[in-house]
């Protein structure tokens, strides 16, 4: 907490595996051990470790402050302080000796920032102008974990990604800057995961 408090800053990559906080806590591992409902996420063998059945959910908060070149070519504008929680959410359950059922949505990685009250905006000196970007990427899964033998467990998984953008820039019209917002999202393609443990 004190190295926290005290340090200047950090630069990171948020991992897409932080679904635990063991896992987390363990430098985002859990492909050999994470025996819980977000085992789906990362080796969905690791089922076959839940009793009877469970749930899991998790809220990872990451606050960041973004800089980008917004007022022309070799400039850098700092963002407000922006946080976006990165959200999941896993249930399993046992429903054969052999056989446990998951199921989960989940937060591959979430980006924002906005840029408030920028000055020549775009290297146009005098305009003003706001621009803000918010994207989330993730997948909704469903999954079997299956025991196979006293030393060999397999897992399935089916899963579907999802993503949405919403962005609000200034732009030139008619010699004057007006906001434009845009929202896109959709599913992709399924795909699957097969794990072995």
């Amino acid at each position: 907490m004190l190295s926290a408090l005290v340090c200047n800053g950090a630069a990171a990559n948020i991992e897409p595996s932080s679904y635990d906080a063991k896992s987390i806590g363990a430098g985002t591992t859990g492909m050999a051990y994470l025996d819980n409902p977000s085992a789906l996420a990362i080796n969905p063998a690791n089922l076959v470790g839940i009793d009877r059945g469970g749930m899991s959910v998790n809220i990872t908060p990451v606050f960041s402050v973004s800089r980008a070149p917004l007022a022309g070519p070799n400039s850098e504008v700092k963002s407000d302080l922006g946080f976006g929680p990165i959200p999941s959410l896993f249930g399993a359950v046992r429903v054969a000796d052999r056989v446990v059922l998951g199921f989960g949505a989940y937060a591959l990685g979430i980006f924002g920032a906005k840029y408030s009250n920028v000055e020549n905006l775009y290297g146009e000196p005098g305009v003003t102008g706001d621009f803000e970007v918010t994207f989330v990427s993730g997948e909704a899964a469903v999954g079997v974990g299956i025991e196979v033998g006293p030393s060999l467990d397999l897992g399935v998984t089916l899963r579907v990604p999802f993503a949405w953008q919403n962005a609000t820039i200034p732009a030139e019209l008619g010699g004057a800057v007006i906001p434009v917002t845009a929202t896109l999202g959709g599913a992709g393609w399924p795909g699957g995961r097969i794990g072995l443990t």
